[in-house]
């Protein structure tokens, strides 16, 4: 992302605001009753893989989170280096996102 493209810290924050809205959690398609109580190969390959995928939801929705309340912290500083707890917050967040996603890899 180029930010000479922006007119102003406005617009930045506005633009991460929508590619946060934009991150969503994957379908979990759940399982009927029914095929819950099959014990077939091919059935218990398909509940791990449901497992996976609410363990990633999980975990898409705790980075969403953290950089939302990052975002919302900067917006609250007045300068880069200020030394507040705005700052500091904002750290954490940033810190916990990142920590989030390099743990997905």
């Amino acid at each position: 992302m180029d930010l000479n493209t922006f007119r102003n810290d406005k617009e930045i924050i506005q633009y991460l605001e929508g590619q946060l809205e934009k991150i969503d959690s994957l379908n979990e398609c759940r399982l009927y009753k029914e095929e819950q109580l099959q014990l077939t190969d091919e059935m218990i390959h398909f509940r791990n893989c449901i497992e996976w995928i609410i363990r990633s939801n999980q975990v898409i929705k705790n980075v969403k989170y953290a950089l939302t309340r990052c975002l919302k912290y900067a917006e609250a500083m007045t300068w880069p280096l200020e030394e507040t707890d705005n700052k500091e917050l904002y750290s954490y967040y940033l810190e916990d996102a990142v920590y989030r996603k390099l743990a997905c890899k």
